[in-house]
């Protein structure tokens, strides 16, 4: 069943976007309207996190992310069947000159990103802008035939996933190549991972220490990866300077520090394209 289900998904990767976008549009009302998916969820989200916002207001937001949701996934699946010129050509990178400057120089560098907009896009686009490698790394499905359907995406055009788990040993294996590091550093934390705490969004917010733990171990500069939605389909990411070594006299959690309140700006200007609908804040602060 499971290999029936990713040879259909790399079947329909080869039907028009336009067609997949439609798909999705019925996916979006099955979802929201019909089934109410992690409805409710979302809306606690997203009404915590904008607390001046109007109840219609928050129901508003929300049908919007699930629509920008559910053309990431058409998006996804059509990602397995692009070439890499059609690939480049749907994201457009800003700053790509700071990004060379430090390969060219032998210096790796790590692309922190988010889950916002298309990152899948984002990082196999980048990788397509730069004669370089790129590590993605990513946090595994619990679904065995959803993750062969990502993983094969993600290990598109030369890009080498590593899952969160094997990071730090794969990164030490390939410690000594020129690269490129592509994280999604939003991500909720397990319990005992020992997570940095920040307000984000309104809230106590618990993040995964480890693009700092692993920027200061390796002393790698940090890009951070803005995106924008342009229209269906097609996306601009812009990268910026989010921080670079030495790291020595900084204070602890510095660099996380900057990289949430990046991405709380990032949000903040078009809230709709953050994953919503995910249990992000199922971690609760413990008292001091």
């Amino acid at each position: 069943m499971q290999k029936f289900i990713v040879l259909l998904i790399q079947i329909l990767s080869f039907l028009p976007l336009w067609l997949l976008h439609a798909i999705s549009w019925l996916t979006y009302l099955l979802l929201f309207h019909v089934f109410k998916v992690r409805r409710a969820l979302t809306l606690k989200n997203i009404k915590t996190s904008f607390p001046e916002n109007s109840n219609s207001e928050c129901f508003k937001l929300a049908k919007s992310h699930y629509k920008n949701v559910c053309q990431v996934l058409a998006e996804s699946i059509k990602g397995l069947s692009l070439s890499k010129s059609q690939i480049k050509h749907r994201v457009k990178f800003n700053n790509i000159d700071l990004l060379k400057s430090y390969l060219d120089n032998n210096q790796s560098v790590i692309i922190a990103g988010a889950h916002y907009c298309n990152i899948d896009w984002a990082l196999i686009s980048c990788a397509q802008q730069v004669d370089y490698p790129m590590d993605a790394v990513y946090r595994e499905q619990r679904s065995k035939w959803l993750e062969k359907v990502f993983y094969k995406l993600r290990s598109r055009f030369g890009v080498y996933p590593i899952p969160m788990k094997s990071f730090i040993t794969e990164s030490m294996k390939r410690g000594k190549i020129t690269r490129m590091v592509g994280m999604a550093a939003d991500q909720s934390p397990k319990v005992n991972d020992s997570p940095y705490w920040q307000i984000f969004m309104n809230q106590d917010t618990a993040f995964h220490a480890g693009i700092e733990k692993f920027a200061r171990a390796f002393k790698y500069p940090i890009l951070f990866m803005s995106m924008k939605r342009i229209r269906a389909g097609y996306y601009e990411a812009t990268l910026n300077l989010l921080a670079e070594p030495p790291y020595s006299d900084h204070e602890p959690n510095y660099l996380l520090k900057k990289y949430v309140n990046e991405l709380e700006n990032m949000i903040s200007n078009n809230p709709s394209d953050w994953l919503w609908a995910y249990r992000r804040w199922k971690l609760k602060k413990p008292a001091n």
